[in-house]
């Protein structure tokens, strides 16, 4: 599977090692990346950071 480069993905999961964890990797495929851990945070950043890709936990702290 190949990633698109240049991208902005923003990773949002509860689970902080593993958040980073895959921040860390999307960022050596050269993506541009923002990582939250809770719902509202999550909200505030699609607005200001604007991502192409959400990858999404389901069950977070303060909204789903």
């Amino acid at each position: 599977m190949s990633l698109p480069t240049k991208g902005r993905v923003l990773v949002v999961d509860d689970d902080v090692d593993l958040a980073k964890l895959l921040g860390r990797y999307l960022i050596k495929a050269d993506l541009d990346v923002g990582v939250r851990h809770d719902g509202n945070a999550a909200v505030d950043a699609v607005r200001e950071f604007k991502p192409d890709v959400v990858v999404l936990d389901l069950g977070l702290p303060g909204i789903d």
